[in-house]
């Protein structure tokens, strides 16, 4: 009997993750991570009746063409050895967000079209490993936009993404303006000469970093590549801001001329030459630089005879003064590895100016211990303040020399504040007018010591309990005096390394133990915590706890027997000590079936704890009795029943027999459009009106309620009836004589204070003034005057009793009705364009007499044929009686419900409801220029022949 092969079953958790509404094609690409095994191929069974998303080996992309609309999708993974699992993707689409896998596709959308305020995102992993020269470089191309609101890259959630190498370049000018970086880790994996993490060049305005690591990667001496590096190129650099970042293992920090920098809540260590470091350029006036609350610690040795310092402004012979609105405030730096013979490096140095001074400085607060004579150096300074600063010697420093001295060193300063300060001596040499007060002198002895960290200046925060060094000791790993005592006071960099040289960092840690269980099913608007999770792993300085989320959550850390708290329930970071437990809690959504996120990042190590809300409504609309009525020739009326008495009814219009509900939603065809829905039982009002006549067309509808269920969609055929009245369309060519004229007055007409007048026309933009009737010597008029179509009325002595503007510009104008009619008498009168109420009211309303009875007659001209109109016209009409055209019974007399013209009537009768004084219907071009009785007008005013200088082709047959 043979043996059975052993069946390895592989499975694959459901996964929820988001993708930028903006996603470029194809990119962001999501790899799905099984629980075990490989994935070969995933296929999407259901959940995208759009075709929104395609696979390619083990990830989930957007499909060209696709907006990356949130989604449920059932899938199933083949692994490679033919085994499968099905899966569920919960795709939430982020707006104004896009969605990058690669280096390749960060560049192209840093570089493509952008708006400040947009968001780009960053799958898990490492972007540029070959470290290749990537450059957002946007090639003169400015982003659109607020410079304030800037462009966030920054991790997707849950994500950690490591970049190898990226150039900002503003060459060209807008290239790297207005970018933000937010907890990226900027990470060289080789170590060489001007090889940064970070590369910024030519001039940038605005850049921000925010929770970002930079350094050379673990095992490899970050003695050459810098973290974050700018070649001004007589360029500066303005509005830097570095906050809340980890440089580690890199030849300088952070190397930036510029001016508006602010440096604040930064750790910097292992850094072999300068950790903030700016040169001089003479282009530049490095104005209102802060450096504030950063730490700086286990300094490495530069090298023989170097000095490499903690802060230094090299401005040299390049800058001129005055400079501005230096602050070096509240930092901590701490004695570095050093070398016998050899220094660690000054703790703030600032040798001065070409000319002027460093004006309104302040360094305050600041600790430096180290074992070399500056311990701040600061020339040139103007009615500045150094005070509280202490500057000590490291009493058991072994490099070469038994004791020594740190200054405070305020060269060439001119009236200065000098005050409460601590160092072992002081030089002032070439300054004038400072003040001096309360500074305390103190020799490198254990009991001189003791009283400064005793001193009332220090409330307490500086103990010789707590006040620790990097190293036991600075002669590269010696364990000569490897004890915790030196000369009497224990000194170890919190959050340092330890004697023999581990790491020990909160940012640092690795632990274990940090795993939370998702609850699903949660009721909504509710309050949930997690077990209060035991960490380990964690160093003798802590790890540092954070937090963050969708919906505030909070944390609290308790003792290891989880009896009592060590810190309460709240949101700042905080530090949990080995064996202590994290706990976190946050409220569920207000929704059914959505999810909250929160995730907790303990030192390097993170976790996303999710709650997800009880499934809501999951049934979908049933749509019924369908039929479509009221056929006219561009469409129709939907009629249509539905189960569900909320959402949204979407319907569309075309050719196509079925339609799937993502493309009804979307819309098209030859009409769309979407109404909503507040009752069961049939909507109505859903009215077509973009089609052609005699035509067959199917109306498809769909009912998306409104917990997102979507019914099946109802398409229901229809044929439009035939076209309607076909109009005798003329164009006037506006050349002079190229119009109709009756010299005499209309035959028996009456003077009344009463008229309607209706006119199909359309201009063609000649300028100027355009009669379309001018009728009774200009008594009655409808014109275009500068940008005002205008119906105007006169009396027997020209003046003007009705005038009535709307505004159609004084371009060309596409085909238009006019409708107005007015009793004067009783004050009334309406204006219809194109069907719909014109708005407004008269500007002159008289009870007066129009002058019907007067002479010279003209249309497409003034009387005296200038003026002429150089557009198209249809259907003039012109009568001197009242109707009440607000009766949209009365109006459909001249235009259907869809804008389209109706049969006046082959004399105007139909139209006015009696024969009119004036009505050019039915006559073609040829008709006007025979000029046989009856032309020019089929009303009962008489004949309207072409005027006596009219050119043959003047006016020609034409058509809307």
């Amino acid at each position: 009997m043979g043996i059975a092969d052993t069946v390895v079953s592989h499975t694959v958790s459901n996964q929820t993750f988001d993708f930028g509404a903006l996603t470029n094609d194809q990119d962001g690409a999501y790899t799905v991570v099984p629980n075990s095994g490989t994935i070969s191929s995933i296929t999407i069974d259901s959940g995208d009746s759009g075709g929104d998303y395609e696979t390619s080996g083990a990830t989930i992309r957007p499909a060209v063409g696709s907006t990356a609309p949130s989604a449920v999708l059932s899938c199933t993974a083949t692994f490679s050895d033919a085994s499968t699992d099905t899966f569920t993707a919960t795709i939430t689409s982020v707006a104004n967000t896009f969605s990058v896998a690669d280096i390749d596709e960060l560049t192209t959308v840093t570089n493509g079209t952008l708006t400040y305020g947009q968001i780009i995102q960053l799958r898990d992993g490492v972007y540029n490993n070959a470290e290749a020269d990537k450059r957002i470089q946007r090639a003169g191309s400015a982003i659109s936009g607020t410079l304030a609101n800037l462009i966030t890259i920054k991790p997707d959630t849950g994500a950690t993404a490591t970049i190898r190498f990226i150039r900002i370049d503003n060459g060209s000018g807008g290239g790297g303006n207005g970018f933000r970086f937010e907890n990226i880790v900027f990470e060289r994996a080789t170590d060489a000469a001007s090889s940064p993490c970070v590369a910024l060049q030519f001039g940038i305005d605005t850049l921000e970093f925010e929770g970002c690591t930079f350094r050379v990667a673990d095992g490899t001496t970050g003695d050459n590549s810098s973290g974050l590096h700018f070649t001004n190129n007589g360029n500066a650099l303005t509005n830097l801001t570095v906050n809340n970042c980890l440089f580690e293992n890199l030849y300088d920090g952070i190397n930036s001329p510029g001016d508006s920098m602010t440096i604040t809540n930064n750790t910097f260590r292992e850094i072999y030459n300068d950790c903030i470091h700016q040169s001089g350029d003479a282009a530049i006036t490095p104005d209102d630089v802060v450096i504030e609350h950063n730490l700086f610690y286990d300094k490495k040795y530069a090298g023989a005879g170097a000095h490499g310092d903690f802060i230094q402004f090299n401005w040299g012979t390049a800058v001129n003064g005055p400079v501005t609105g230096l602050i070096v405030r509240n930092n901590k730096l701490w004695r570095g590895e050093g070398s016998s013979g050899d220094t660690d490096g000054q703790g703030i140095f600032i040798p001065g100016l070409a000319s002027g001074y460093i004006t309104g400085a302040i360094i305050e607060n600041n600790f430096y211990l180290g074992t070399f004579v500056n311990g701040i150096l600061v020339n040139d300074l103007q009615n500045s303040r150094i005070v509280g600063n202490t500057a000590l010697w490291d009493i058991n420093a072994d490099d070469g020399a038994a004791t020594g001295t740190t200054l405070i060193d305020t060269g060439n300063g001119d009236g200065n504040l000098i005050a409460d300060n601590i160092a072992n001596g002081y030089d002032d040499t070439g300054s004038t007018s400072s003040t001096t007060t309360n500074n305390g002198t103190i020799s490198n002895n254990t009991t001189a010591y003791s009283a400064v960290f005793d001193s009332p200046l220090y409330d307490g925060d500086l103990t010789p309990a707590n006040l620790y060094s990097s190293y036991a000791n600075k002669s590269g790993g010696s364990t000569a005096n490897a004890t915790p005592e030196q000369g009497g006071i224990k000194y170890t960099v919190i959050g340092g390394q330890n004697g023999s040289g581990a790491v020990d960092h909160p940012r640092s840690q690795t632990v274990t133990g940090l795993s939370y269980t998702d609850v699903t099913g949660a009721t909504t608007s509710t309050l949930y915590d997690t077990a209060a999770v035991q960490l380990t792993g964690i160093g003798s300085n802590g790890a540092l706890v954070t937090v963050s989320g969708d919906d505030s959550p909070e944390f609290r850390i308790r003792n290891a027997a989880d009896s009592a708290d060590v810190v309460a329930w709240g949101t700042a970071d905080a530090i949990i000590d080995n064996n202590e437990r994290l706990e976190l809690r946050e409220t569920s959504s207000a929704s059914n079936s959505t999810a909250v996120n929160s995730t907790v990042t303990v030192g390097k190590t993170s976790d996303t704890w999710t709650v997800t809300t009880v499934s809501g409504d999951v049934t979908a609309p049933v749509l019924s009795s369908a039929s479509v009525g009221s056929l006219t020739s561009v469409g129709g009326t939907l009629t249509i029943s539905t189960d569900e008495g909320n959402g949204t009814l979407y319907w569309m219009v075309d050719t196509n027999a079925s339609r799937t509900a993502a493309q009804v939603k979307t819309g098209g065809g030859v009409d769309s459009g979407s109404q909503a829905v507040s009752a069961t039982g049939a909507q109505s009002g859903i009215t077509s009106t973009g089609g052609s006549a005699s035509t067959g067309y199917y109306f498809h509808a769909m009912h998306e309620d409104a917990a997102g269920n979507q019914s099946t969609v109802s398409s229901t055929s229809f044929t439009t009836t035939a076209a309607g009245y076909s109009q005798n369309v003329l164009y006037f060519d506006g050349v002079f004589g190229s119009n109709l004229l009756r010299s005499s007055a209309m035959s028996t007409v009456t003077d009344t204070k009463e008229f309607t007048v209706s006119a199909w026309f359309t201009l063609d933009g000649a300028g100027g003034t355009e009669y379309i009737l001018s009728l009774c010597g200009g008594r009655v008029v409808i014109v275009r005057v500068g940008t005002a179509l205008r119906v105007r009325m006169q009396n027997a002595s020209g003046t003007t009793i009705y005038e009535r503007d709307y505004s159609v510009g004084s371009g060309a104008v596409a085909k238009t009705h006019v409708l107005c009619s007015a009793d004067l008498a009783a004050g009334t009168d309406y204006m219809y364009i194109n069907g719909v109420d014109a708005g407004g009211s008269a500007t002159t309303l008289t009870n007066d007499t129009i002058d019907w009875t007067n002479t010279a007659n003209s249309v497409c001209a003034r009387s005296t044929s200038f003026d002429t109109l150089q557009g198209k016209l249809a259907d003039p009409m012109a009568h001197n009686g009242y109707l009440d055209i607000s009766n949209s019974t009365i109006r459909a007399r001249f235009i259907d419900g869809s804008g389209n013209p109706v049969d006046p009537g082959s004399d105007g009768s139909t139209a006015m409801g009696t024969q009119p004084v004036y009505a050019l219907i039915g006559q073609n071009a040829a008709t006007l220029e025979a000029g046989a009785s009856g032309v020019g007008n089929v009303g009962y005013g008489g004949d309207f022949p072409v005027q006596a200088s009219y050119v043959s082709g003047g006016i020609t047959d034409s058509s809307f």
